[in-house]
């Protein structure tokens, strides 16, 4: 009985190196972020704490920033998961091609996720700051 032939594409292995290299230079950053964010720094000293600061916030940036901790361990956790899939892919484990594309789809929805964020917060922004100027106009054609 013949074996059967196993080719080994070099796309795949480049890919999964690079996953590797790229999602644990990932855990570094998110890591020390994490470390940081939780021993380091005073959650109640940081600026976006203090209610005066946060009325002035859109409330889409004052929710990610109200649960910054939640946004720095869930990155933290996908570059575990990425760099897992990348040594998935390296061993050509077949459950790894599987959450190689999920990561590419939730990277997707991410990026339009963020996309609309920023649209929210920049016409909040606008919003805020053109209801200053008017204030300021108004204070100054009544001086």
């Amino acid at each position: 009985m013949e074996q059967p032939i196993r080719i080994r594409i070099r796309f795949i292995t480049v890919l999964a190196v690079f996953m590797i290299f790229t999602s644990g230079s990932g855990i570094l950053l998110w890591g020390a972020q994490n470390v940081l964010f939780h021993f380091v720094l005073d959650a109640d000293q940081l600026p976006f704490t203090r209610p005066e600061v946060a009325a002035k916030l859109p409330p889409s940036i004052g929710f990610l920033l109200g649960h910054l901790h939640l946004f720095l361990g869930a990155m933290l956790g996908l570059s575990v998961f990425a760099f897992l899939t990348g040594l998935g892919l390296l061993m050509r484990i077949n459950l790894a091609r599987l959450a190689f594309i999920l990561l590419l789809i939730v990277g997707i929805g991410w990026n339009m996720g963020m996309l609309y964020l920023q649209h929210l917060s920049t016409s909040q922004m606008v919003g805020i700051a053109l209801g200053a100027g008017v204030s300021v106009l108004l204070s100054l054609l009544y001086l």
